[in-house]
């Protein structure tokens, strides 16, 4: 024990009693109310998580020292187990425990333990599972997925994220091998692109004190490094970040897994208050989960990674052909507009057609004639376009032109992601169309019920209506989208 436990020692037994005794039975001996001084040692964890629980006849309270040369292992209890994790070593301890009653001397026993290490299912080499799902988000674990994952052409397209390595050493050091490139997440400030590229300091490996420690009772596992990560680098405890320098020294991963073999690791963070989650699978290196498999789900002779439609036959690309649109909506006419898409007006700001939600659906831009583009949306679950928000008090109703010889009913949903309240606001209408033909849709903003409350829109996303129908393709085309 060194000279700084020696003086927490002493100063428990100066509030507590007259004297402490080192030795339980010459404190019996010499009349001490206390008697038959015993404890319980069990471990979790990985053996290196320890619990005493201590007895005595006569004793107010316990004093515990986990004998180590940290300051932090002298713990009080007035009989109920405390516990102590001792770093993942397998080596020997002497755990003193003192008892202790106001008015009589302290008794004090003594007993080696020796910290017996379990060898961690999770030592080795991994990378990310090379299938669909591997990465996963949601609003929470339950719904892991419904706001993106991966599906197996994003194995191939991010190939140098799939390729990087986590190794978990046997002394519980751990390393980030990320190699030459990785993926570049769109939302990094100074990442203009999200792309393979250079991996981002201090998220590029480069350090060598990060370490790991595993709790499989409680399925956790906790990576300690400026910069160490499993997964995705900018997902922390609290939160997503925008800019490495707020890089966090430590991250918990909850729920921790194995396939029954082993090979397969699954474990998801949540990152904020509201219960937002990742999921991450992961594959040891050399095992089957850790290369692209060949799958045609749909046999029409290309691999679903190179399938542009892996669930529908086709010779394009893997896909149907797309009948594009030859004609063109009539040209708009109306005033005292906020445009949305349109080649006759200005658009609001910061317009994207085709926003990374996770979709499946296809997205092209095309000129039926010279001069005039419009919005091809194919083989379609859903699809949307965000913007800069707009102010809706002025404008009455919101104006689509649409064209489809395939599907006969689609879904128009007004979002409101930024209401000062922080609700978001979600509001559908469904709308006939005409097969073959431009349908000029004109839906009055009153019909959004609720939406319109909040004041204003910053998204909108198209679905086939519950009752509508999808054919092929599953196919049509947008122009003039504005609100009037």
């Amino acid at each position: 024990m060194n000279l700084f436990k020696k003086g927490i020692s002493a100063l428990l037994c100066a509030g507590l009693i007259v004297s402490c005794s080192t030795n339980d039975e010459d404190s019996i001996a010499s009349g001490s109310a206390i008697a038959n001084l015993d404890f319980t040692i069990t471990s979790s964890g990985l053996g290196n998580i320890v619990s005493v629980t201590p007895s005595a006849t006569g004793a107010a309270s316990y004093s515990v020292d986990f004998g180590t040369d940290a300051t932090d292992d002298v713990l009080a209890t007035v009989g109920p187990k405390v516990s102590y994790t001792y770093p993942s070593v397998a080596t020997s301890y002497d755990i003193t425990v003192t008892a202790s009653a106001t008015g009589v001397e302290s008794v004090s026993k003594t007993t080696s333990y020796t910290v017996v290490l379990e060898q961690s299912d999770i030592v080795g080499r991994w990378v990310l599972l090379h299938e669909a799902g591997a990465l996963a988000v949601g609003p929470n674990l339950e719904g892991v997925g419904t706001w993106w994952a991966n599906d197996l052409a994003t194995v191939k397209t991010r190939s140098c994220l799939f390729d990087d390595i986590y190794e978990f050493k046997a002394d519980n050091s751990f390393n980030n091998i990320i190699g030459d490139a990785t993926w570049l997440e769109g939302s990094w400030e100074s990442v203009e692109t999200e792309s393979c590229g250079t991996a981002i300091s201090p998220f590029d490996g480069s350090i060598t004190t990060a370490t790991w420690s595993h709790d499989p009772t409680a399925e956790t596992v906790t990576i300690s490094g400026l910069g160490a990560f499993l997964g995705v680098s900018k997902v922390h405890n609290s939160g997503e970040l925008t800019d490495p320098a707020g890089a966090k020294e430590s991250i918990t991963y909850s729920g921790v897994t194995f396939s029954e073999d082993k090979n397969t690791m699954t474990l998801h963070i949540q990152y904020d208050g509201a219960g937002n989650t990742w999921q991450f699978k992961f594959a040891k290196e050399g095992t089957a989960g850790a290369v692209l498999p060949e799958i045609d789900s749909d046999n029409d002779g290309v691999n679903d990674a190179d399938d542009a439609c892996p669930n529908i036959a086709g010779t394009n690309n893997g896909c149907p052909d797309v009948t594009d649109v030859t004609t063109v909506a009539a040209t708009p006419t109306a005033s005292n507009v906020a445009s949305i898409y349109s080649d006759a007006y200005t658009s609001v700001a910061n317009v994207n057609v085709n926003p990374g939600w996770g979709q499946a659906t296809k997205f092209a831009e095309i000129e039926p004639e010279t001069g005039n583009s419009v919005l091809q949306y194919s083989f379609l679950d859903y699809q949307g376009t965000t913007f800069d928000a707009i102010n809706i008090s002025s404008y009455t109703h919101i104006h689509l032109d649409v064209h489809s010889s395939e599907i006969d009913k689609l879904n128009i949903t007004l979002i409101n992601t930024a209401d000062a309240s922080g609700t978001t606001f979600e509001v559908g209408v469904d709308n006939v169309l005409t097969s073959g033909e431009w349908t000029s849709i004109d839906i009055p903003l009153a019909d959004f019920v609720g939406l319109t409350a909040s004041g204003a829109i910053d998204q909108l996303k198209y679905g086939v209506s519950e009752d509508g129908t999808a054919t092929g393709a599953s196919s049509f085309h947008v122009d003039n989208i504005y609100l009037y």
